[in-house]
Order: structure tokens, then C-alpha cells, then sequence
């Protein structure tokens, strides 16, 4: 609990004035004299954190003598100090105009919060430890860094962990998750939004950005070049002040026009302080976009022994209630071999676990508890079918790949594409996942995989759309005729 406290207070510990009192004397405890809470201990590290050392044991640290005892003195200042900035603040720079201006909700730590009660106390440490990372916030190497993972795999969780970490050392951070069912999932929303974030920390950018509202006329709040133009071109950027500012970007591909960021190089005319933090799925037009920036990126990819350690911490937490150390780790390894790398599974797993004490019912939920990744799956299968150009070369891959009793080979899916539609395929490793949104990938041997087995269920099911379903003798039966109407045995 004292962890999870501790988690959740650095999202607000910048925002807050604090003072922080340590014992400077030793206590007796039986034979030993010795500090009970030391310096470390004592105090939290926040640059907004003011400490001071009391001439006390730890027994002694809140008692006093008289109102003549320095301990109670320098107590009692601190408290009237903070007294004074509550009654008779420093003003505030009022946003309400520019949020109105900028047409953006007050909500924006919705998300951030949300994801933070997803995350197991001592998950995603791993990541802001690694020196790639470290280098990144601490402007000694690429000021983007890019994390691609495919869907489910935990990337918005970490990118949450991202923010409060940098928000918890007193770095300005400002961040947008994309969601795939909002219609505020675009660039130019996004850049609104971290206008005014970036306001809110900075009083200079907020003035700067006031200046930019008396003096525009008009513009077009969903054009994203007017929108750049505006609010960074001719307002932000011209701040001396925004050096130490950092972006968090999730999740580009759920952004209905993330292809602009790249058509029209906005990422190529940041400032070099500007640093960026961005995650999306292994995407190959992302992959493109990201070389025109080249070397200002560092491209990282997320992979199951990354997160293997959070997944374990995460059931270790959630079955506790199981007596027997023995069964909580027959029951970890069961449910990790059967994630494929996803949290939401392991998530939903977990929940249905809660009230389930015998191993035949939990052998049912791992075999039931798929159907509750149906709506991940919909969302990505509309999104393919939309694409019409596509969907019927992303159905036959999805359809062959379902259907085979091994994993195919990516000639073997070549094979099977130019059998069933008549087509070559062309860079058949880069469009496997492209086409198919990433349900499909392809591991190092060039084999393809269902990212999990319940995309397989899915297909099979009626809750995937008409332009997708998998209906195996259909496509058997065919493939079967196509064959043998185009070849010409000798007898």
C-alpha cells in the first residue's frame, strides 16, 4: 500500500510546496544508539522541496520543550509560510481564455491517471533505468524516442510511466494518448493539447501563447499546418524558455491522421530541445517516416522478454490470496505461456480469477477468457475493412494463417495469396502485419504468427465483420477449383 502511495504522489508532488523535516540525534534502543530514520529516508528529492535538520531524536522530532525550542521555531515558520501562500497567493495566470481559444476539454489528466492504476507497484522501472532512455531525458543522446510493440503488449502503460517519471524529477512534461473511438484522436487536437499543457507549467509560454490569441484573427483549429504555424512556429518556439520541455505521444496509429506527421515533416522542424517520447505498433509507414528524421531517432522495439518481469510482478500481486507458493507459480507460468505477450489478457485473466478457487474453473476461464479481447480485435478488423484497397489481401492472409494446423512460412502465405487472388505480393515480411493491423506478425525465422490465439476465435465468430469472417471451406474449396482450373496435369 505504502508503494502504491508513494506511486501515485509524484504525479502531484510538482505542483505542490513542501517541507521536509529529518532527525539529526541518535536514539537509545537497548544496547545501541543509532538514527531510526535517516536524511535518505526523511525526505523525497523534489526540487520544489524545502529541508531543514532538527536538533532531535526520533522519539523527540514532533515534541517540544517551549516555544523558545528551535525545533518548534523553525516548525512553526514553515507553517506560517505555507498559511501565507494559501491566504494570499501569488496570482495565478488566469488559461481560461486560451483554453476556450484553444477549444480543448479540462480532462487531459484523465488518461494519465487511468493508466497509472493499471500498473502492478514496481512495474516498468526496468525501462526508465535503461541507458538509451536515460540518455534520452537527460538531453545526451536522440531527442525522439520511438517504441514500437505490438498491440496489447502494455506500450500506453509505459508511456504513462514515462510521464510521471519525468513529471516526478521536476522535468515539464506535457502528454496525448490517441484512443482509436475518440474523435479528439488527431494531430491537430493533440498539438492543442500540449500548447496548453506547456502553458500551464510555463508561465512565459502562457504569455507568449495570450499574445498569439490577441493578434490572430482567425484560423483553422482543425488544420494541423495553421495549428503548428500558430501556437509553436510563431508562439512556443519562440520562447527561450521551452529547452527543457517533454512530449509523450501514444499510440500513433489509433490517430486518425497520424500520416501528416511525416507528409508534412512537422517532426523535422522541431526545436533540437524539444525531446519526444512515442509509441505505435511496428507499423513499416511508420518505419519510413521515422528515416527522413534519422539521427534524431532512437527506435526501440518492445519484445515479451521485456516485459516478462512486469507480467510476473503483476500475477505475483493479484494471486497472493493463493496459500500455496507452489500453485500461485504453476498458475503464473500457465497464464504466461498462454498470454502471447499481452497484458490485456493477463488483465482480464486476472479479473475473472478474483472469485475462483478451483483448478477445473480456472482451467475454464483460460480457455473462455478470450472473448473478452473481441473488442480489441473489432476495432482493428473495421479498420481493415474500411480500407477496401486491402481487405480482401488482409482477409486471405488472416484466413490462411487461422485456418493452417502450423505456422506458414512467408512464402508459403506468397503462395497462397497468388492461389486464391491472382496476386504477387511485394515485400511480403513488411506487408504481413501492415496489411492485417497488426493481428499477424512475423517472428525471426520469417514464419507468421497470430499475435494471440483469440484473433483466431474472433475470425471464426460472428462478431467479426462479413468482410473478414473466416469461413475455412469456403476458402478451400475455392482455392481447390482455382488450382485446378489453371494447371494442366498430363495424364
Amino acid at each position: 500500500m505504502l508503494s502504491l502511495i508513494n506511486d501515485a504522489f509524484r504525479h502531484y508532488a510538482p505542483r505542490l510546496r513542501l517541507w521536509s523535516f529529518y532527525e539529526t540525534l541518535p536514539m537509545k534502543a537497548g544496547l545501541f544508539n543509532k538514527l531510526v530514520v535517516d536524511k535518505h529516508s526523511s525526505t523525497l528529492g523534489y526540487d520544489n522541496e524545502e529541508i531543514a535538520a532538527m536538533g532531535a531524536d526520533h522519539r523527540h522530532v514532533c515534541k517540544f520543550e517551549s516555544p523558545e525550542d528551535p525545533n518548534y521555531i523553525m516548525l512553526r515558520n514553515a507553517l506560517g509560510a505555507a498559511v501565507e501562500l494559501i491566504t494570499d497567493p501569488p496570482p495565478a495566470t488566469d488559461l481560461s481564455s486560451l483554453r476556450e481559444f484553444l477549444y480543448i476539454g479540462a480532462d487531459h489528466d484523465y488518461d494519465l491517471e487511468r493508466l497509472d492504476k493499471l500498473k502492478a507497484p514496481g512495474t516498468c522501472n526496468w525501462f526508465t533505468r535503461r541507458p538509451d532512455f536515460e540518455s534520452w531525458s537527460s538531453n545526451n543522446g536522440p531527442t525522439i524516442f520511438w517504441m514500437i510493440g505490438r498491440p496489447t503488449t502494455g506500450k500506453s502503460v509505459l508511456a504513462s510511466h514515462v510521464a510521471g517519471t519525468l513529471a516526478s524529477t521536476g522535468k515539464r512534461c506535457s502528454y496525448y494518448f490517441f484512443k482509436s473511438t475518440d474523435e479528439t484522436s488527431t494531430l491537430s487536437y493533440c498539438l492543442r493539447s500540449i500548447a496548453l499543457q506547456t502553458a500551464i507549467q510555463d508561465d512565459l509560454v502562457a504569455s507568449q501563447l495570450k499574445s498569439v490569441v490577441a493578434s490572430t484573427l482567425s484560423w483553422d483549429r482543425r488544420n494541423i499546418l495553421s495549428v503548428w504555424k500558430s501556437l509553436f512556429v510563431n508562439g512556443i518556439f519562440k520562447e527561450p524558455s521551452i529547452k527543457d520541455h517533454f512530449w509523450i505521444l501514444d499510440d500513433f496509429t489509433h490517430c486518425l491522421d497520424f500520416r501528416d506527421l511525416f507528409a508534412k515533416d512537422l517532426f523535422v522542424r522541431l526545436p533540437p530541445a524539444i525531446h519526444i517520447f512515442a509509441t505505435s505498433p511496428p507499423s513499416e509507414e511508420i518505419k519510413r517516416g521515422l528515416s527522413s528524421l534519422e539521427p534524431r531517432v532512437n527506435l526501440y522495439t518492445l519484445s515479451e522478454i521485456d516485459t516478462a518481469s512486469d507480467m510476473k510482478l503483476l500475477m505475483d500481486n493479484k494471486l497472493i490470496r493463493f496459500n500455496s507458493a507452489d500453485d500461485r507459480e504453476l498458475l503464473s507460468r500457465k497464464i504466461l505461456c498462454s498470454s502471447a505477450g499481452s497484458f490485456l489478457w493477463i488483465k482480464l485473466v486476472l479479473e475473472r480469477l478474483e472469485h475462483t478457487w478451483s483448478v477445473e474453473a480456472i482451467d475454464e476461464i483460460l480457455s473462455e477468457v478470450s472473448v473478452g479481447l473481441y473488442g480489441v480485435h473489432s476495432e482493428i478488423t473495421r479498420s481493415i475493412a474500411a480500407h477496401k484497397a486491402g481487405a480482401s489481401l488482409a482477409k486471405t492472409k488472416l484466413s490462411w494463417v487461422s485456418l493452417a494446423s502450423r505456422p506458414l512460412s512467408l512464402d508459403e502465405i506468397k503462395a497462397a495469396v497468388k492461389l486464391y487472388l491472382g496476386q504477387t505480393l511485394l515485400a511480403t515480411e513488411k506487408s504481413v502485419p501492415d496489411i492485417c493491423g497488426h493481428l499477424l506478425f512475423v517472428d525471426s525465422n520469417n514464419f507468421v504468427h497470430m499475435i494471440h490465439g483469440s484473433v483466431r476465435d474472433f475470425l471464426f465468430s460472428d462478431s467479426a465483420p462479413s468482410q473478414l469472417a473466416v469461413r475455412g471451406a469456403k476458402l478451400i474449396a475455392t482455392s481447390l477449383l482455382f488450382f485446378f482450373s489453371t494447371c494442366h496435369p498430363k495424364f
